[in-house]
């Protein structure tokens, strides 16, 4: 028997060897006693010393190949160690040759792979046993107040997902001719399908108008799904051959580039292995769910590490339980066009290998489940979602009370996704999502060709209103950053988003924060950075479903269009636009904005008619001192528009066009009023204007001409603003 001893900190052993949160454990140093049997020609021998640099030292086998030694089923006071169960952190990857029915393959590098080990290899495993999902039924609908268009082309298909990774060949087409042409959260295609025995997920593809070309739109738990142009799908075509279980297995033995497995391959070729990460996480999730229950829920942590650990499946987060880093730190992102450091916090690195167009975590069906600091790595594949929470209950059952923080997303074609499932009516994703708690969060987007990218997509009927969202970050090439598709009831409280390094940015509907339909909506100090250019700072598209909704802009910094297409409430206080170009508009019937100490250089314009726009006396928020609104022009363009004027606001055209526009009507230079100090900051339109009437600041201006220009009393003189 060979007894090695090796001295160390407690502290440093455990968080650095093992993976354990450093304060947990008591005590300045420990002899480590590493005890084997009878040595035989390969037993393992190690001797590692572990500081707060790391572990450094020998692990070999006496007349045998280097190797690390496993340590299982550690935890500490009852918080779950993945490392326990398996989990290992790497960036080595290799590409095995394998041979179907065999369970030995070549590898172009060992790398840290060692005997023992858990591995995936990608759609190696067993050919995909689900039958090819039938034609889905498609039926066109719209909501109360619209009808349905009833010439618009539209088709589908589905593909079935096994619980180990394969996917079918998509199934036969539904094409429909007398669908909606345009879709929107008022009117869209209803879908439901036959459930495919021993399947878990579903891919739905399709697309709407005349000779249309199907595309990837989203990934479904259940067999019903509504298109109403959410676009949320990355572009990807429908497949006519179907992709292999992933091979999940552990390393029996390693002879030079030859690596054995315990379980035989199923197809042959050469496919991409990783270490196997989201199998013990899973299992040590149901750990600690199981250890937690009653207890208000058990935690699974995952110690920081350079490297990521590999998932290759989605992984559910069961109610009552929290994974997360042993610790966050600030996370660095690499060279963007300029390397810089986010300011928000993640931890350990999950990253992708599996199959594109998934989920990597999902709150599913849970309540009060959690998970904090985390960088999610998605640059392996496109199409994809890094975290979604999601029912398919209704009525206060559904995904409640969730936690979310401290995360960094990289590279998805949707960062965060809330709701999208389909319960109650069948006709907008509906089921119950509600009070979830959302805090500090940065999305890169890095897929230069995913022109449909989101930070964030909210798209839940049933969402309660006490949800809130704090410090949600885009930036890097997210074509939308925040898209609430349908906000909830009552809608939940956005507070200090931000959108920053966005070059480039793609498409004529890009947006910095998207409302597309919901009960409400608070957004409070918005921050989109200068060298940001999304065609929409705030943008309420056409055809949505806002009649009863109040939105409220306050304190943001903008530094693009806030545009209301659709009949919308908005009450605008103290936010300022950056950009003297970018008009803010109201633009069709319906659309009421209350603008309170707003600072817009390009103005407020209501266009088409039947539009109200007031723009009250307020401080200006980027000048407190300053006690009048800088509004540059109030300006109404179609018939039936309102502008209404007051109350100590600086404008520098106040007109209107059209047949039923209503303006102030005005007085000449001859009828302005004495000037003294009770009429301090009151404004006037003069209609005659002869001499210096386009210089801002004037004060001898003279009348008896046609010139219109806006004049203010300063306490002494009208100045011309």
């Amino acid at each position: 028997m060979v007894i090695f001893v090796v001295r160390t900190t407690m502290r440093s052993l455990l968080a650095r060897c093992i993976g354990q949160r450093e304060n947990r454990v008591l005590g300045q140093s420990v002899a480590l006693l590493i005890i084997f049997g009878l040595l035989a020609p390969k037993a393992l021998v190690f001797a590692q010393t572990c500081s707060s640099a790391g572990c450094s030292g020998t692990t070999t086998h006496i007349g045998g190949a280097a190797s690390n030694p496993n340590i299982s089923r550690f935890s500490v006071n009852g918080i779950i160690n993945p490392v326990a169960y398996g989990a290992f952190p790497s960036s080595t990857t290799a590409r095995l040759t394998a041979t179907a029915g065999s369970s030995t393959g070549a590898v172009n590098a060992i790398g840290d792979f060692v005997a023992g080990q858990l591995v995936f290899v990608v759609n190696a495993g067993a050919v995909c046993a689900l039958a090819t999902p039938l034609a889905p039924s498609v039926t066109p609908y719209a909501t109360a107040g619209y009808r349905v268009d009833g010439t618009g082309l539209a088709s589908y298909s589905i593909e079935a997902v096994g619980p180990n990774g394969c996917v079918t060949p998509a199934g036969p087409t539904t094409t429909i001719t007398n669908g909606n042409i345009i879709l929107s959260s008022a009117k869209g295609h209803q879908l439901s399908w036959r459930a495919v025995t021993g399947a878990k997920f579903y891919k739905v593809y399709g697309c709407s108008g005349n000779a249309c070309s199907q595309k990837f739109i989203s990934l479904a738990r259940g067999t019903k799904y509504s298109d109403f142009g959410q676009a949320v799908g990355n572009g990807s075509s429908p497949s006519t051959s179907s992709l292999n279980d992933h091979l999940f297995a552990s390393i029996t033995a390693i002879n030079g580039s030859k690596v054995t497995l315990s379980a035989n391959a199923g197809a042959s070729g050469a496919f991409m292995m990783y270490h196997d990460s989201g199998t013990p996480i899973v299992n040590a999730l149901a750990a600690a769910q199981s250890a937690g229950s009653g207890q208000g829920g058990g935690r699974v942590e995952i110690s920081p590490n350079p490297s990521p650990y590999w998932l290759a499946l989605p992984i559910d987060i069961p109610s009552q339980t929290a994974l997360q880093s042993s610790a966050c730190s600030t996370a660095q992102y690499g060279n963007l066009g300029g390397t810089y450091e986010s300011s928000d916090r993640a931890g350990t690195t999950l990253a992708w290998a599996g199959d594109p167009e998934m989920v990597a975590l999902w709150h599913w069906n849970t309540l009060h489940a959690q998970t904090k600091c985390f960088t999610l790595d998605m640059s392996n594949q496109p199409g994809m979602t890094a975290l979604r929470l999601d029912t398919n209950a209704t009525g206060g059952s559904g995904v409640d009370l969730s936690d979310i923080e401290d995360i960094g997303i990289t590279s998805a074609h949707i960062g965060i996704e809330i709701g999208n499932n389909n319960c109650q009516g069948d006709l907008f994703p509906d089921c119950d999502a509600s009070r979830i708690l959302i805090r500090r969060i940065s999305v890169i987007g890095r897929m230069a060709a995913d022109t449909t990218a989101r930070g964030m997509l909210w798209d839940a009927a049933s969402a309660g209103p006490v949800s809130e969202i704090d410090d949600f970050g885009c930036l890097q090439q997210v074509n939308g950053c925040i898209d609430f598709e349908d906000s909830g009831m009552g809608g939940p409280l956005l507070n200090h988003p931000s959108m920053g390094f966005q070059n480039p940015i793609f498409g004529a509907n890009s947006f910095f924060i998207k409302m597309a339909s919901g009960g409400g909506l608070e957004v409070d100090r918005a921050q989109e950075e200068p060298q940001v250019s999304p065609a929409y700072g705030f943008w309420v598209p056409a055809n949505s479903l806002q009649n009863q909704n109040v939105i409220l802009l306050r304190q943001g910094a903008w530094n693009n269009t806030i545009s209301l297409d659709s009949p919308t409430t908005v009450v605008s206080q103290s936010n300022n636009v950056s950009e003297a170009t970018n008009i803010q508009r109201a633009n069709i019937g319906g659309a009421v904005v209350v603008s309170i100490g707003d600072r817009f250089p390009g103005g407020w314009t209501a266009f088409n008619g039947g539009l109200i726009l007031t723009q009250l006396g307020g401080r200006d928020s980027q000048t407190p001192t300053t006690t009048y609104n800088r509004i540059d022009s109030l300006s109404v363009t179609g018939g039936g528009g309102l502008a209404v004027n007051n109350g100590g606001v600086t404008a520098l055209g106040l007109q209107a066009t059209g047949t039923a526009g209503i303006t102030n009507s005005g007085v000449t230079f001859a009828g302005l009023p004495t000037c003294n100090l009770t009429r301090v900051g009151q404004q006037l339109e003069m209609t005659d204007c002869n001499t210096n009437c386009v210089t801002y600041g004037a004060t001898n201006f003279t009348g008896g001409a046609s010139g219109k220009i806006f004049v203010i009393c300063d306490g002494a003189n009208w100045v011309e603003h």
